[in-house]
């Protein structure tokens, strides 16, 4: 009976200034690791992470941020990519905030890590956490 409490919260933050520049997938250094009490609840992820898109070329840039899942190191899978900072003039820089709610249903009791990864797109240079970030895991009571 009932369902949709949450069970716990588990909180997480970086400062630590990354630079994306080579078109490679990287880690952002936003993460955060839950283990559920059962393995039918779900997991609601909340992120808050300030990036910034810098270009010097006429051509269009923009940057990918991607949410990613790994369950008992098996592997980080994609949950969800959004495309941010889209520019298509001259010497531009974007500046903005990646914010995410996704509820995830893991299917597992084990622990589950979260993270971000971000790719530049173009020939812009992605530089993340300019401020504080953050990544919140609420377990919810299925």
């Amino acid at each position: 009976a009932g369902g949709g409490k949450v069970l716990q919260v588990v909180y997480g933050t970086t400062t630590t200034s990354v630079s994306e520049s080579s078109g490679s997938d990287t880690d952002t250094t936003l993460g955060a690791t839950i283990t559920p009490a059962d393995d039918s609840n779900k997991v609601l992820i909340l992120t808050a992470q300030h990036y910034n898109i810098e270009r010097g070329s006429n051509d269009y840039v923009s940057g990918n941020i991607t949410l990613e899942r790994d369950i008992a190191e098996a592997g980080w899978t994609d949950l969800v990519a959004r495309l941010v900072g889209e520019y298509a003039n001259n010497y531009h820089q974007s500046y903005g905030v990646y914010s995410e709610a996704w509820l995830d249903s893991p299917a597992s009791a084990g622990s589950i890590q979260y993270r971000t990864t971000c790719i530049r797109n173009g020939t812009a240079t992605m530089n993340m956490n300019s401020g504080t970030s953050t990544i919140i895991l609420l377990e919810i009571d299925a």
